[in-house]
């Protein structure tokens, strides 16, 4: 089941699929801010301006 998902995972991560427990994943700030991108990108034209949006991927790639 690990090598299907294509993710990394180590002997814990084996572990504790076997024992039925939950694998926690690992992410990086930039990550988060890349689906928080994704997620604003619907709100352009409802809640944000596009101007706005390009704001944040300047933040982004500095």
């Amino acid at each position: 089941m690990l090598q299907v998902q294509e993710n990394d995972f180590t002997v814990e991560d084996v572990y504790k699929t076997y024992k039925g427990e939950k694998i926690e994943m690992q992410h990086t700030v930039n990550e988060f801010f890349e689906r928080y991108l994704k997620r604003v990108k619907t709100l352009v034209g409802i809640d944000i301006k596009e101007v706005t949006r390009n704001k944040f991927y300047q933040v982004l790639f500095r």
